[in-house]
This record gives C-alpha cells, sequence and structure tokens, in this order.
C-alpha cells in the first residue's frame, strides 16, 4: 500500500485552514530557503574545485626552484594565511630543501566536502606527495590527508586555513 503524496499544505508547513497570507509568507520562505540553499550548493562546488586546484603546488616545492615553488602557492592564498604559509616556507622549508636538494611533488587523490556555508567552505583532501632528495634517490610517496578552509575574497575561492 502506498502512502499519499503530501499535500501543498504539508510541503509549506501550513494548516489547510491558513489564511492566503499564512501560505503567501510560507512560499515565499520556501523559495528564499531554496535560492540559499543553490547558493551553498554552488560555493560548495566552486570553493571545492579551488581548493583540488590550490592543493598541489601548496603542498610541492622544488629545491631548485624555491622562489618560483612558493611563489604557485601564494596565488592561492588568503593576506593572513599567506603571512603564516610565508613563515613555515622561509622558516624551514627555504633553509633546508637547496642542501639537501629536496624535490616534494604532491598529487591529489580525492576529495570531499566537510562543511559548507555561501561564502565559506572546508574541503577534505586525500595527497599522496613524493619525495626524492641528495639522500633518497627513490622516491618516497607519503600519503596524506588535509581539511583546507577555503574563503571567497571578491569573487575568488583561496585557502585560509589548512589542518593535517
Amino acid at each position: 500500500m502506498s502512502t499519499p503524496s503530501p499535500s501543498w499544505y504539508d510541503l509549506l508547513g501550513v494548516a489547510p485552514d491558513a489564511s492566503a497570507d499564512e501560505i503567501r509568507s510560507a512560499w515565499r520562505a520556501s523559495i528564499a530557503r531554496s535560492a540559499a540553499d543553490r547558493s551553498v550548493d554552488e560555493a560548495s562546488a566552486s570553493a571545492r574545485s579551488a581548493a583540488e586546484r590550490a592543493i598541489v603546488p601548496i603542498l610541492s616545492y622544488d629545491a631548485k626552484d624555491i622562489d618560483g615553488s612558493k611563489a604557485a602557492a601564494q596565488a592561492y592564498l588568503t593576506g593572513d594565511f599567506r603571512k603564516e604559509y610565508d613563515k613555515l616556507y622561509d622558516g624551514v622549508i627555504a633553509e633546508n630543501a637547496p642542501s639537501t636538494g629536496t624535490v616534494l611533488e604532491a598529487k591529489l587523490v580525492s576529495s570531499g566536502l566537510v562543511r559548507a556555508e555561501a561564502d565559506r567552505v572546508q574541503v577534505f583532501l586525500l595527497v599522496d606527495q613524493t619525495r626524492t632528495n641528495k639522500a633518497d634517490k627513490q622516491p618516497v610517496v607519503y600519503k596524506n590527508w588535509v581539511t583546507v578552509t577555503m574563503e571567497n575574497v571578491d569573487g575568488d575561492w583561496l585557502v585560509s586555513g589548512l589542518d593535517t
């Protein structure tokens, strides 16, 4: 036995004897919710795509082109997060990679959404990082996960946080 389809009253969340004004109000609220849902869906898709593009240069570097590697990543970062990234990059990577000849190449494996709002989205990424250096000529692969927080800055989705 099938269950009856919900009525328009059920879908709008009003009583069958609701006034025209109550029905109109519920209808407008329903349309507003639908528009907000579409906005978050669009934000989610755009932010996820931007995170997938950004993660490779952010988690990669080449000892032969330290400045180029850093510049490639910076294009994807918000101003505040860029300061944090630069501190780590200059203090650890730029200090050590040239002497060890380290090359770290990131490769995106998969991604998924953690949380989404219209202007802020968190994306979970699985990333393989392949490392070579003077001591280890054979590549070593590290399988990592990272959660990236994306923020919409003047129409561009940029990384504002990164947790491993």
